[in-house]
């Protein structure tokens, strides 16, 4: 459906915004990194913030308030 198709979009679209602000080299640890942790349970999105701000570093507030907490697709 067309909203199914939004949401993936954006999904990938959001998980490129993180890459290009971590770089590969930590972008490419969070990715193994919270499979691994969360194995034989659940994450939800806060789970992933803290982690993708624990290995990259940085606060990444702005960049998830953007791209996962508004709605409509952020300007490129």
């Amino acid at each position: 459906t067309r909203s199914t198709s939004a949401a993936y979009r954006r999904g990938a679209m959001s998980r490129q915004a993180l890459r290009e602000r971590l770089g590969d080299q930590a972008f490419f640890r969070l990715l193994p990194a919270g499979t691994k942790i969360h194995r034989y349970g659940n994450a939800d999105t806060a789970d992933f913030v803290r982690l993708a701000q624990k290995i990259s570093g940085q606060d990444l507030t702005d960049l998830f308030q953007k791209w996962i907490q508004t709605t409509g697709k952020p300007a490129l």
